[in-house]
């Protein structure tokens, strides 16, 4: 895992809309709760298969 940067509200907003659809994404991403959030990147330690 590696903590690569701050997430933008374009960030958000996008994963928000992708999920549960513009409406939600505008009502929940309006605050500036954005700025304490980062981008964790997670990677496996090894792959299956």
């Amino acid at each position: 895992m590696s903590i690569d940067e701050l997430v933008t509200v374009d960030e958000r907003l996008a994963l928000w809309t992708h999920y549960l659809g513009a409406e939600a994404a505008a009502r929940v991403t309006a605050s500036d709760a954005h700025e304490g959030m980062v981008l964790l990147l997670l990677r496996p330690e090894r792959w299956l298969g």
